[in-house]
């Protein structure tokens, strides 16, 4: 039994780097999108193939973690930890998952930071434009959600 789960272990952490590197690639591809002026369309694009990804490790991990839970690892923090040291054969493909996983993070991190500039200039840019229009409300919360414009609050009365 405990062969066998090590076996699919070592699947699944390949299984895992690889569509890891995957998700890195769409990442990179989601930086070169945004430092281009246009981007609406390619970037749904990555966004999508980026869901798809992401739901496809969130399975892989799962399934991985079922695999601890077999193997006697309940602690999902710690499992890793203790894999390492009763599998050590395993080290290479943690450490291969793991090295992608923190690449991730660390590109997602810079192009949520360049997604939430451009929605700021663009938050920025609909405020302006609604004071020259003469409304001084923004169009837009902090969130991105349309806001009621003072005209929809006026109360009508018939005379």
């Amino acid at each position: 039994m405990t062969h066998s789960a090590i076996s699919r272990l070592e699947s699944l952490f390949a299984t895992e780097t690889a569509l890891m590197r995957e998700f890195i690639a769409i990442l990179q591809k989601e930086a070169e999108v945004l430092a281009t002026p246009a981007v609406g369309d390619a970037l749904n694009t990555t966004t999508a193939s980026k869901n798809t990804l992401a739901q496809q490790l969130s399975a892989s991990a799962a399934s991985r973690h079922a695999i601890y839970e077999e193997l006697g690892y309940k602690d999902k923090d710690a499992s890793n930890a203790r894999l390492r040291q009763d599998h050590p054969a395993l080290n290479p493909a943690i450490d291969a998952l793991a090295q992608a996983a923190q690449q991730a993070h660390e590109i997602n991190e810079d192009n949520g930071i360049v997604i939430d500039a451009y929605l700021k200039y663009n938050q920025q840019a609909m405020n302006e434009l609604r004071i020259l229009a003469g409304q001084d409300l923004p169009l837009y919360d902090a969130s991105g959600r349309a806001r009621q414009s003072s005209a929809s609050k006026t109360s009508i009365k018939a005379g």
